[in-house]
């Protein structure tokens, strides 16, 4: 699934790193080994051909992990890893800051081959893309909108940035080519903006700061391959990174991180329609959001000083209303919440301290919410705190890669659908062969020899992500039965979400899980 790298032995990609990047020799040095399910080291060998990861040994034994869960040691990272993406070939793309000075005019990305654990660093020489706004396209694509002008460094831990101007540029990265070319200039510039993927492959750029203080209010269509169309009916002042997803009714609902929520609509010169206030009666700044199903979204933390509260809404009801769900067990901003393969919420890091960033009031416990009992249980904690920057990405093999914008480092969290009672690595279903590519309401065919034990389907949109926010990711749960085929194999036939959208354009991770909620590795489909 992942592309071939020429690779240098040093681990990084001959001729990506010039000398003058920053700390060029230390991205050349870190050569991570190939993923795998659950050991002592983060990213380790294949599992063998039963599902099953080669044995470990004997002293690392971890009992709690089928209850909490296991992180594992952080490990070097090329870059800062402020903006994380998993893009179609199962590579991992992601990017900081320029060096102390933060400095304009380009960008070194990092691409982490998972399958064998090497980096290559790809830069982009005409933007700096830190604190830009982002999404896939429907053909694979990765869409950048805005970044960082001007301003100065990095905020120190517990600052703000309150200096700055937004680039008016939009980027666009060819996995395929390896290439980041320029895709239309914007009405000025966006720092900070929402990037929304619309059903038919268009993009809703909104929000931003043209430069401190001073907001960019003119929402945008973009339209492949450059074209953007102003929405003056939609004009307004939003937070920084408002968190917007495509709803089922075709319109963009902004669900935060204020607290009344709305509906845009991108027809023509645009509209907001009011839909519900949050029950909690401040805004949400720096707390997270997901689409834990379809037209369902979560919203949980944030504020100043932090709520621990967390509230749900359905889309699809006559009248959608916020409502309380469980609490987490601590306030928190700066929290990430990540979809998992069996579709309940990891929320990872932040701090309970008010303020922007407080790393006294770090908080480590990882806390898990299952959409089916709406409750939260405490996981296994970080080692270091993840505030202001940070980032959390689901990777195909069901695991999660967190880090932030403070080191250059990461660490992977296996969560307890990998493990049995004894702690010992779960056996997996195997999912052999899919469609690249199915259309909507299409049946499909997927060979897998566990096809008898599967009680679930699952589609996960690919994770692209920063500050904090994943709302690229949303949740399709797949009707299935089982066939058999010309070959006697029983096979799963699976129905393909019903429309755009549902489900919009594009690549997402399918997953089948077992009664046990145990998930296969995932498979990358494009899906429309």
């Amino acid at each position: 699934m992942a592309a071939a790298f020429a690779l240098s032995p040093s681990g990084c990609e001959k001729g990506a790193a010039p000398d003058h990047a920053p700390d060029a020799d230390r991205s050349a040095a870190a050569v991570v080994p190939a993923v795998g399910v659950v050991h002592a080291d983060p990213t380790t060998a294949d599992p063998t051909a039963d599902g099953r990861p080669p044995p470990r040994h004997p002293e690392e034994g971890h009992p709690e992990a089928a209850r909490l869960g296991l992180w594992s040691e952080s490990f070097d990272w090329p870059v800062l890893p402020v903006h994380a993406h998993v893009i179609p070939d199962g590579t991992l793309l992601s990017w900081g800051v320029n060096g102390e000075g933060n400095l304009p005019g380009w960008t070194d990305a990092s691409l982490w081959d998972p399958t064998r654990g090497r980096f290559a660093v790809l830069r982009e020489d005409s933007t700096n893309l830190f604190c830009a706004g982002h999404t896939l396209l429907p053909d694979g694509r990765l869409l950048v909108a805005g970044g960082h002008l001007s301003g100065g460094p990095l905020p120190v831990a517990g600052g703000h940035p309150d200096q700055g101007a937004g680039a008016p540029d939009v980027t666009v990265f060819d996995p395929r080519a390896r290439t980041w070319t320029k895709a239309g200039r914007m009405n000025a510039g966006r720092w900070y903006p929402g990037v929304t993927l619309l059903a038919n492959g268009d993009v809703l750029i909104l929000g931003g700061m043209v430069r401190a203080r001073e907001m960019n209010a003119l929402p945008q269509v973009w339209s492949s391959p450059d074209r953007l169309r102003d929405l003056p009916g939609a004009v307004r002042r939003l937070p920084n990174y408002p968190w917007t997803f495509l709803a089922p009714n075709g319109q963009v609902f902004l669900a935060g991180p204020q607290r009344q929520s709305s509906y845009l609509d991108t027809n023509g010169r645009g509209s907001l329609t009011a839909v519900a206030a949050h029950v909690h009666p401040r805004g949400r700044e720096y707390g997270s959001a997901v689409m834990y199903d379809e037209g369902k979204v979560l919203v949980v933390g944030g504020g100043d000083p932090p709520t621990a509260t967390a509230e749900v809404i359905d889309l699809a009801e006559a009248e959608p209303r916020w409502r309380l769900t469980a609490p987490m067990s601590a306030p928190r901003r700066q929290l990430n919440a990540t979809l998992l393969a069996d579709g309940t919420v990891l929320v990872t890091g932040g701090t309970r301290a008010p303020g922007h960033s407080d790393p006294a009031g770090t908080v480590l416990d990882v806390e898990l919410w299952d959409p089916a009992t709406e409750r939260w249980t405490t996981l296994a904690p970080l080692s270091q705190d993840r505030l202001y920057h940070s980032s959390a990405v689901l990777l195909p093999d069901g695991r999660v890669l967190t880090g932030d914008g403070t080191r250059q480092r990461a660490e992977i969290y296996s969560p307890p659908y990998l493990f049995v009672r004894d702690g010992s690595p779960a056996l997996r279903p195997r999912l052999d062969d899919a469609p690249e590519r199915v259309g909507y309401g299409e049946a499909f065919l997927v060979a897998s020899p566990d096809a008898g034990r599967i009680a679930r389907v699952n589609l996960i949109r690919l994770s692209s992500t920063t500050h904090g926010l994943n709302l690229q990711q949303r949740l399709n749960r797949l009707p299935f039965e089982r066939a058999a085929g010309d070959d006697g194999e029983v096979r799963l036939r699976v129905r393909a979400p019903a429309g755009r959208r549902l489900a919009p354009p594009g690549h997402y991770l399918l997953f089948l899980l077992d009664g046990e909620g145990v998930p296969s590795a995932g498979r990358i489909l494009r899906i429309g």
